[in-house]
C-alpha cells in the first residue's frame, strides 16, 4: 500500500474576559478530549501488507502536557479495530512486572477484542499492557524522548503462526525519525486471520 502524508496541528486558545466582567465568575465547558479528528476513505478496503503515515510535530511538546498524536486513531484488520501513535504520558508494564507505571514520552499500538499477553510482542525493553477499561484490549509500547520533527508511523505485516488450530498473523508497529535517521521497533500484536484486509475508513486525531 502506499503511504500517506498529513500534518496534525493543534492549537490552545486563550479565553480573554470581555471588559466589566470577573473572570473567575465565567464557568466554561470543559474543552473536548480530541482536539481533531480526520477520516480516510481509502477507497476500497485493501489486503494488507504494510501501511504507513507521516506526521510533522512543528513544536516541542512538554511532557507535562497530556497529549495523544494518533496517526492511525482507528483502523480494522479483518474487522479487529486498533490504534497507534506518539504520546507524552504514556503507561505499561513488562511481562513479568505487572505493576502498570507512567514511562513518560513513548509510542504505543493497541488492537481490541483481546486480552491474552500472549498476543503481545513487546520490544526488547518494552512495555505492554492488557486491560477492560475501554473494553478489552492489548497493547505495546516502547517509551523515547521524541522531539518536534517529521515522522513516520508505521504498522507491517510479520511472521504468522497457529493457535488452536486458527491462523493468527503478527502485526508490527514502528516509528521513523526522519531528523535522526532512526528507526523504532515498538512492539506487534497478533491478529486473527492468515490474510489481513485493511478496511477502507482510517482514522487519524489528535487528543489531550
Amino acid at each position: 500500500m502506499k503511504s500517506f502524508s498529513l500534518l496534525l496541528a493543534c492549537a490552545v486558545m486563550a479565553t480573554v474576559p470581555v471588559h466589566g466582567e470577573d473572570a473567575s465568575a465565567k464557568h466554561l465547558k470543559p474543552t473536548p478530549w480530541h482536539l481533531i479528528d480526520t477520516w480516510w476513505n481509502l477507497g476500497q478496503d485493501h489486503e494488507f501488507e504494510s501501511y504507513s503515515i507521516d506526521v510533522t510535530i512543528s513544536d516541542e511538546v512538554p511532557a507535562s502536557v497530556n497529549l495523544y498524536i494518533a496517526p492511525i486513531g482507528l483502523g480494522h484488520l479483518n474487522k479487529t479495530p486498533f490504534y497507534g501513535g506518539i504520546q507524552t504520558q504514556a503507561d505499561g508494564y513488562q511481562k513479568k512486572d505487572r505493576r502498570l507505571r507512567k514511562i513518560g514520552p513513548g509510542y504505543l499500538m493497541s488492537m481490541w477484542g483481546q486480552r491474552g499477553h500472549d498476543a503481545i510482542r513487546p520490544s526488547q525493553g518494552g512495555f505492554c499492557q492488557s486491560s477492560g477499561h475501554e473494553g478489552d484490549f492489548v497493547s505495546v509500547r516502547r517509551p523515547h524522548a521524541w522531539t518536534k520533527g517529521r515522522y513516520t508511523y508505521r504498522i507491517t505485516q510479520m511472521d504468522r503462526e497457529v493457535v488452536d488450530g486458527k491462523p493468527q498473523t503478527w502485526v508490527g508497529a514502528f516509528v521513523y525519525s526522519h531528523e535522526k535517521d532512526e528507526n523504532i521497533f515498538i512492539g506487534a500484536l497478533r491478529f486473527p486471520g492468515e490474510k489481513l484486509v485493511l478496511s477502507r475508513s482510517v482514522a487519524n486525531f489528535v487528543e489531550i
